[in-house]
């Protein structure tokens, strides 16, 4: 797998990953591709998929680099906290 630097932030990310936007299949199939060395992740709360990204990471989400955006309902400091904290929650079961 090859890793390359997230703009100039010193933070690398890995070439290859899969987008959620329309995503239905289930976590199975991301499953595969983390496998395959696909391990960069998109996903969003306005997909609605964010629950079937952290069950397809359960156990190997410490290798994979997520990327996720808050909607724009929760733009405020109080609810941006709110649903940052949650999914951190939710995503730490792993």
């Amino acid at each position: 797998m090859i890793w390359k630097e997230l703009g100039t932030t010193g933070v690398s990310i890995p070439e290859v990953g899969m987008a959620t936007s329309n995503y239905r299949a289930g976590p199975e199939p991301l499953r595969r591709g983390l496998q395959a060395g696909a391990l960069f992740i998109d996903t969003a709360e306005s997909y609605g998929t964010e629950p079937t990204v952290v069950d397809a990471i359960y156990g190997v989400g410490e290798r994979v680099f997520l990327a996720t955006k808050v909607s724009p309902q929760n733009f405020r400091s109080d609810a941006l906290r709110r649903s940052v904290e949650s999914y951190l929650l939710f995503a730490s079961l792993d």
